[in-house]
Formats: structure tokens, sequence, C-alpha cells
């Protein structure tokens, strides 16, 4: 019980002790705070397949499972610069023996960007980032996937705005850090992107437009 007692009086001050960096000012030069959040995120999903992507042979047996996605996503916020990091574990319920070390899931980094404040209408978004405008159609974060769709990127912002928000996105993509040759070679992706999107809110309706290559 002693141990249980310390752990809990050291897990409470720890919890204390971020609380009290995240939402007090500091007091030295009244350095603005730097908060920090952590947000949890669990899906859980049960599928039954017949017939998925090919039509079912008559003797085709269908196939069910229970997939699960675990994230935890830690954002840093101060007054010139944000973090965020996300990290997920996808796996399939049963993938590996319950005595083994686990080595079935698949852990992977879905975001990991940092974010240079100009100033209130003006951010720019420089690495790993799930984006999405305009209800998914064109650019979207296919989320119903366990994985996301996530982009290496560079992206500045202008928002806030009454008249005019738009974002300029832009990406260049390797597969290893070569020393003398950009030709890429990763099946299903892109080398290079650019957009330009671009919204404005009316009283009675939206409008927006994206150019994307």
């Amino acid at each position: 019980m002693k141990t249980i007692k310390n752990f809990l009086t050291i897990l409470a001050g720890s919890v204390l002790s971020i609380n009290s960096m995240g939402q007090s000012p500091s007091t030295q030069n009244d350095k603005p705070a730097i908060k920090h959040e952590f947000i949890p995120q669990i899906m859980t999903r049960g599928e039954y397949r017949h017939g998925y992507q090919s039509l079912a042979d008559t003797n085709q047996k269908p196939a069910a499972f229970i997939g699960q996605r675990t994230r935890l996503t830690y954002k840093m916020t101060a007054e010139k610069f944000d973090i965020v990091i996300t990290a997920q574990d996808i796996r399939v319920w049963g993938s590996n023996a319950n005595l083994p070390i686990d080595t079935s899931g698949k852990l992977s980094l879905a975001e990991g960007y940092g974010i240079i404040k100009f100033d209130k209408n003006n951010k720019l978004k420089i690495g790993r980032q799930i984006i999405s405008y305009d209800e998914d159609r064109i650019l979207g974060s296919l989320d119903w996937a366990f994985q996301s769709r996530r982009h290496d990127l560079m992206v500045f912002e202008h928002k806030n705005d009454s008249v005019l928000t738009f974002h300029i996105g832009a990406a260049w993509n390797q597969k290893s850090d070569y020393y003398n040759t950009t030709v890429y070679g990763v099946p299903k992706n892109y080398k290079t992107l650019q957009y330009l999107w671009l919204f404005r809110q009316m009283k009675q309706w939206n409008i927006s437009l994206l150019f994307f290559k």
C-alpha cells in the first residue's frame, strides 16, 4: 500500500506540474505560458467482408475481423509557435498470440508538424499533416481508414480575414536520402504536390475554390 501511495503522489505531482506549466503564466519577465495538451483516441471496428473490392466466387468464404486504431496526440501551444505530434498503433485483434512479444501492430506517425505564427492571420505549418478541404472531396483525411491519409509538406495559411481565407501547400518527396538522384519510386504516391485553396464566407452561403496539381 505504501508503494501504491508513493506512486499516486508522484503521479499527482506530475499532473499538477504539467497543469501549472500549461495554464499559469511565468512570473519572470511576464512571458506567455506554454500550454500542453494530450488527446487520446481509440477507434474499434468490426468488419464482415464478402465480395469486398472484387466479386466473390461461389465457393469463397467470407472474412470477419475486428480492427483497432489507438492514437495519442500531443499539442504544445505557445505565442509564436505550436508543435503537434500524433502517434498511432493499428492492429487486428488476435494478430499476435497473447504470450510472445507483440510485433504484429503497426506503430506509425500520423502527424508530426510545427507551426510558426507570424501574426493572428498568417502561419506556416511544416511537417507530416492530415489535411482536408470541402467535405474531403479531393484532398481529404480518409479518416474512416485506420491509418488515415497524411502528407509531408509545408502549408501557408491565411485566415481570420473577413474578406478571404487561403491556404498554399507544397510537397517534395524522396524515397530515401540519396546522394546523386531525385528519382522517386514509391508506388501510388506523388513526387511533387502544389495546391491553392480559396475560401470566402458570405451571409447566406460560402464559396471555395481548389487549384490542385
